[in-house]
């Protein structure tokens, strides 16, 4: 047992004597330590239910020091000035340091021969070989990556070759240093040079980066930089995409009358001329989903009670429609509170099933002859048939001729019917456009508000919180919040400007 451990396992106050092995510990302790005891370390047993197994994970980086102070800094501008402090401390340890190098400020040939530096260490790691074979004179292997660049040494730094040199240009033009592609310096330097010529094209920043250095296949790595410039896709990027939805099942549904599935719109204005002024006129349009027959009622303005009465002209002359699809107007939906109250006690299906009833009601005496026609009700008046929900019969060609007029219009109506079956609706199967699959939209993207009223630059910056995925899992419609309140848009009208991380 530890005599450390005394004090806390109950030991009773009269212990703690003078001569109590607390106070002095181990006698051994007091002796030289050649005398100390050896106590054998037991080895311990891997079945022992007292050992406690822990994997333990070891993480070997074969990155140089050189590798991680680059990748350390994410500008260039930033990453120049601290090796520029380096070298000039490497070089003010030594005997002789040249005048410039005492100056307080960074001077410009610092600079210059900091951005060579950095370019022969990154020039080590990518083109070692080709380093090999020139240092001995040689020429560069026919599959090596610089191949067809003709490259050179100058200053112990990989250049592009010769074949221009006679061209009225600079030096530093005609040879640039050469760097690969993948690496972060690289990158570093296509993001410096974009955001110095004020965030410019792909060809543009291509052309200045090249009087100085030569990026392998720098035209890619380029567009792959301005593509993620959350600056230039604020101004250039285009609205998101996505697939073409399914058509609904309303936009499929047969044998039923005009107008049975209907969806309606505003559009204008129009600016009408009455006695000695000018007022707006707007147009309200109701669409039929399966013959896209169309009716249009005018209005005054877009609010609630003139659209109320542009509906209610529109059930007059075509009668109610089962459905009506419309976008989040608040001149739309605000007749859900306005004639809600009306269908508050009474459910939507007695309300249809006690019109049916009273429409299918005889409005004359019934005869005792089986020749007679069929007992005239208001349905057909209203539906050209004698019920709603029972078809007034099957009707064959010779119905065309029959002099019963009303079967010749059922068996027109049939026809019509079979045609738009046949004819109509194999070719929706065809997406004219919205072609692919495009990435959904995720929570907590970065987007820009499509809004037509005022120019780009003053469009909002908004956050998705709330994403609504269709039957077919891909998201055309997004809550975004933005400095000043909660929108619901489609994605057509978002800019995708950086994605959740």
């Amino acid at each position: 047992m530890n005599h450390a451990d005394d004090g806390s396992r109950g030991v009773g106050a009269q212990y703690f004597h003078a001569e109590c092995r607390w106070w002095s510990g181990p006698k051994f302790l007091w002796e030289p330590e050649h005398r100390w005891p050896n106590a054998p370390v037991e080895d311990l047993q891997e079945d022992d239910n007292e050992i406690r197994k822990s994997p333990t994970v070891m993480f070997v980086s074969s990155a140089s020091q050189i590798d991680v102070l680059l990748q350390r800094y994410s500008s260039w501008s930033r990453l120049i000035k601290v090796m520029s402090w380096l070298l000039r401390f490497v070089q003010r340890s030594r005997k002789k340091v040249p005048a410039y190098l005492k100056a307080g400020t960074l001077q410009l040939v610092e600079i210059q021969q900091t951005s060579q530096e950095i370019v022969r260490l990154v020039q080590r790691q990518h083109f070692h070989e080709e380093y090999l074979c020139l240092k001995e004179g040689r020429q560069v292997k026919c599959n090596s990556k610089l191949a067809n660049l003709s490259p050179i040494l100058i200053d112990d730094v990989i250049c592009v070759g010769r074949r221009i040199h006679r061209a009225p240009i600079a030096f530093k033009a005609a040879h640039p240093m050469v760097l690969p592609k993948s690496h972060h310096v690289s990158m570093l330097i296509v993001r410096y040079y974009h955001y110095v010529l004020g965030h410019a094209g792909r060809e543009h920043v291509l052309s200045v980066i090249r009087q100085s250095f030569w990026i392998l296949r720098g035209r890619s790595i380029v567009r792959q930089i301005l593509s993620k410039c959350v600056s230039c896709r604020r101004r250039n990027a285009p609205t998101l995409q996505q697939v073409m939805a399914d058509l609904p099942k309303e936009r499929l549904v047969p044998y039923q009358p005009p107008f049975t599935y209907t969806s309606l719109d505003f559009f204008g204005p129009f600016y009408v001329k009455r006695s000695r002024s000018t007022v707006k006129v707007y147009g309200c349009i109701f669409i039929c989903f399966n013959s896209r027959a169309i009716h249009i009622e005018d209005v005054s303005s877009l609010e609630t009670d003139t659209f109320i009465q542009a509906l209610l002209r529109f059930v007059s002359v075509r009668g109610c429609p089962k459905e009506i699809w419309s976008d989040n107007g608040t001149n739309f939906t605000g007749i859900q509170k306005e004639l809600g109250l009306l269908f508050q006690d009474m459910s939507d299906e007695r309300i249809k099933k006690v019109t049916s009833i009273l429409n299918s009601r005889p409005i004359c005496s019934s005869s005792d002859d089986p020749n007679d026609m069929e007992l005239l009700t208001p349905n057909y008046l209203l539906l050209q048939r004698r019920n709603f929900f029972v078809p007034p019969g099957i009707f064959a060609k010779e119905d065309v001729y029959s002099r019963k007029q009303w079967r010749h219009a059922q068996f027109i109506g049939n026809c019509f019917w079979s045609r738009w079956v046949r004819e109509y609706v194999p070719p929706l199967q065809h997406r004219h456009k919205w072609l692919l699959n495009r990435r959904n939209l995720a929570v907590n993207d970065l987007v820009l508000v499509v809004d037509n009223t005022l120019p780009r630059f003053r469009w909002l910056v908004g956050r998705v919180t709330k994403v609504f995925p269709g039957e077919d899992e891909r998201v055309r419609t997004a809550e975004v919040k933005t400095k000043t309140s909660r929108l619901a848009r489609p994605v057509t009208k978002l800019f995708l400007l950086k994605e959740a991380t």
